[in-house]
């Protein structure tokens, strides 16, 4: 059974500074010294995930939010936005105009979806495909915190959910936790891993199958 939404229901300037169950494990592991790069920041919201995850045809994994000091200028653009974005049920938010001129908007649309955007309709694309973080929490360099937040959980059973409904599941980002924490991923037959540590969704980085793949589940076709 899959288990509440632990992003629902609560209070915006609650949630903005990180979830109140996580932020005892995410405060100690600041406190263990990680470089500047690895440390977790709390001047963005979280974001476990963006598109509609209960229902994507394509799910990506990634491992966590990126953070530049850059992000800090939008912040006010894009937070009402992320908040929304808790539901699960969204389209993809980086790629409707009102993002324009946030790096979550850039990104999307230059680096990860850039070659599915030149072949698949915007509006398949945001309706269709999800990008589900490990956890929540923007840091500049990737470092396992060490424990398992209690919101991450909830994204465990959203990948479960995506395997029983036979989705196309993408590692583009710490695939040996993904599979330690979802033990199911491994066999199952609708899993695609990129060839590189590009975070670009891309012929040459999926492969002529999984790309052709990829491409079906986006135009409707399963």
């Amino acid at each position: 059974m899959m288990r509440e939404n632990p992003w629902l229901g609560l209070p915006a300037n609650v949630i903005v500074k990180g979830h109140p169950d996580d932020l005892p494990f995410l405060e100690a592991f600041n406190r263990q010294d990680p470089t500047d790069r690895e440390r977790i920041r709390f001047d963005l919201p979280p974001h476990p995930w963006c598109g509609p995850i209960h229902s994507a045809s394509v799910l990506v994994l990634a491992a966590n939010p990126g953070w530049e000091e850059a992000h800090l200028t939008t912040s006010e653009l894009v937070t009402p936005t992320m908040l929304r974005n808790f539901s699960g049920v969204e389209p993809n938010i980086w790629l409707d105009q009102s993002m324009n001129g946030s790096d979550g908007y850039r990104w999307h649309r230059q680096q990860l979806l850039k070659d599915v955007l030149a072949e698949c309709s915007e509006p398949d694309i945001a309706s269709k495909l999800a990008l589900l973080e490990f956890h929540a929490y923007s840091s500049q360099s990737w470092r396992a915190l060490g424990v398992t937040l209690p919101t991450q959980w909830y994204t465990f059973d959203v990948v479960r959910a995506a395997i029983e409904r036979n989705a196309l599941i993408v590692i583009l980002r710490a695939e040996w936790f993904w599979l330690s924490a979802v033990p199911e991923l491994i066999g199952y037959k609708s899993l695609v891993r990129v060839r590189s540590r590009n975070p670009r969704l891309s012929p040459k980085n999926l492969g002529a199958t999984a790309w052709n793949q990829l491409f079906s589940r986006l135009a409707g076709n399963s």
